[in-house]
């Protein structure tokens, strides 16, 4: 029942936006996560750049020691519910944006990411996902 929720949500709807894309990812993906350690890869896929998406079901991205969506071994739960989407840079048929995974209040345990994206077919997809610092 959870996983055809999921579907819909990841394909019933429009990503007209980075952010909307971005958002939309890590709430399906964190919450498939919790849920239990297989994710739908039609739904990823449907959100990952064709590249991205090559070489994380390649021999190489299935043998890797870390998540790259949160950038580490561990994981949170309360990042489902906690997704803060921050500057947004956009070039053409590409895009990077800023996003913190954060913790529970009070246990700093927060996640910065750079998130890059390509618009595909007009529709933008993930390309890549690297660890960033915390500015303050």
């Amino acid at each position: 029942m959870l996983i055809g929720i999921s579907f819909s949500a990841a394909f019933g709807q429009t990503i007209k936006t980075p952010e909307e894309r971005v958002e939309s990812f890590y709430r399906w993906y964190l919450r498939s996560i919790i849920a239990g350690p297989d994710v739908d890869k039609a739904v990823m896929l449907s959100h990952l750049s064709k590249r991205f998406g090559r070489w994380l079901y390649s021999k190489a991205g299935e043998s890797r020691d870390y998540d790259p969506f949160t950038n580490g071994q561990d994981f949170n739960n309360a990042w489902a519910d906690n997704i803060r989407i921050g500057k947004l840079t956009k070039r053409g048929t590409t895009a990077t944006l800023d996003i913190v995974l954060a913790g529970a209040p009070g246990d700093n345990w927060d996640m910065p990411l750079t998130v890059s994206l390509v618009k595909e077919r007009g529709t933008w997809k993930i390309d890549r996902v690297k660890g960033t610092r915390i500015t303050k």
